[in-house]
């Protein structure tokens, strides 16, 4: 609990802004300078949560994951960098590394499958879809190498009354998020994840996804 609030307290006194992920797998987008935190827990099976803290600017992002179930913890590090920026025309790309320290792989079940390398391509459909300056459907694929095996992918969407949606393919199993807006800077979720519900809450920035 109390490295839960030291996250907290951390993001509101810093400038928030959305971390790279879709749901556990990476886009192609590093966060803006800033801190980035989210919290989640599980709400059927055996007892699990993960606490996550970001870092960053637009050029490159520090993650650090903290994994716990009764008996049980590891911390991982990830560090990702952004290759180009997104244009018009053109997808965000970066390269990365997930659980840089090898440490996670016992958590299988939660997203955690070790030391990953990877390539991550992310578009915002929004000015070629909706109105301008709407972020509409974002759409993330990438190709990865160590515990991840070959092709992942996601989207993000906006939906009406302040809902959030996100779907992924992690390599291995599909997950799914559910997000309400509850403030410009803060939400709350929803989510399916290797099986298994959860509750999440996380500051970002007003236009994260």
């Amino acid at each position: 609990m109390r490295t839960i609030l030291l996250i907290l307290s951390l993001c509101l006194i810093s400038s928030v802004s959305f971390a790279d992920r879709t749901i556990v797998t990476p886009s192609g987008y590093t966060m803006p300078t800033g801190y980035d935190a989210e919290t989640m827990e599980t709400v059927n099976g055996q007892p699990r949560s993960i606490e996550y803290i970001n870092a960053g600017n637009s050029n490159i992002q520090f993650e650090t994951a903290f994994i716990a179930r009764p008996g049980v913890d590891r911390f991982s590090e990830s560090i990702q960098a952004l290759v180009l920026p997104e244009t018009f025309v053109t997808p965000a790309l970066s390269i990365g590394v997930k659980d840089v320290s090898n440490s996670a792989g016992a958590f299988s079940a939660d997203g955690f499958y070790g030391r990953a390398y990877y390539l991550a391509v992310t578009k915002s459909l929004g000015n070629l879809l909706t109105e301008p300056g709407s972020h509409g459907p974002m759409i993330t694929g990438g190709l990865g190498a160590g515990s991840y095996h070959g092709f992942f992918g996601g989207v993000n969407d906006v939906l009406p009354m302040n809902l959030l949606a996100a779907a992924e393919f992690d390599g291995r199993s599909l997950n799914y998020r559910l997000s309400y807006q509850t403030s410009s800077t803060s939400r709350l979720s929803l989510l399916r994840i290797g099986g298994s519900n959860w509750v999440g809450f996380d500051f970002h920035s007003p236009v994260s996804l």
